[in-house]
């Protein structure tokens, strides 16, 4: 199925759809996006946001970060809410840091454990928006397909960039693809 969204065209069939958007238009994208697939009858139950703008809480370890939507939405325990994610913090190397509060954590890190947050409800389509202040284009260009084989194929990822990016951002994004 093709959804278009100004001059894009996605198809929701693919395991990820790059955008380049401004800041300012992330929420219309999101909206117009959601607002397609469900006059399709595609809308996913739960969708993922990875979003510099949806941050840890600071007074919380990453792991309590990651398990909260579980204990709050799903009445998971502690134990429940980890087992559910551990798989995918141990795929993205985050045993070292899930004790951690974000405020001494890698940006790099702390991009991942979002990523974790994101997948721990089991999304059915995942939104990762411009971190252009903390994970640089190398750190992107490995994260990217890691993210996408942790997601599994069940699943979308739609990454929305800031059009903030020079011309040299756009180009790498299109070879991690590749």
């Amino acid at each position: 199925m093709l959804i278009s969204y100004k001059e894009y065209q996605f198809d929701t069939h693919k395991d990820i759809e790059i955008a380049y958007i401004r800041d300012a238009e992330i929420r219309n994208f999101i909206e117009h996006i959601m607002m397609s697939l469900s006059g399709k009858g595609a809308l996913p139950s739960t969708v993922g946001f990875v979003f510099e703008y949806f941050p840890f809480i600071s007074n919380l370890s990453i792991i309590e970060n990651i398990i909260l939507p579980l204990e709050y939405h799903e009445h998971l325990n502690k134990v429940e809410a980890v087992d559910r994610v551990s798989h995918y913090i141990n795929r993205l190397g985050l045993e070292g840091v899930v004790l951690k509060r974000k405020e001494v954590v890698g940006e790099t890190d702390l991009f991942k454990a979002m990523f974790v947050r994101a997948l721990a409800m089991n999304p059915g389509l995942v939104f990762i928006g411009d971190f252009k202040n903390s994970v640089t284009i190398g750190e992107f260009r490995e994260i990217l397909p890691l993210f996408r084989e942790v997601a599994g194929t069940e699943r979308n990822m739609w990454v929305g960039m800031s059009e903030g990016r020079n011309v040299k951002w756009e180009h790498d994004m299109e070879v991690v693809l590749d």
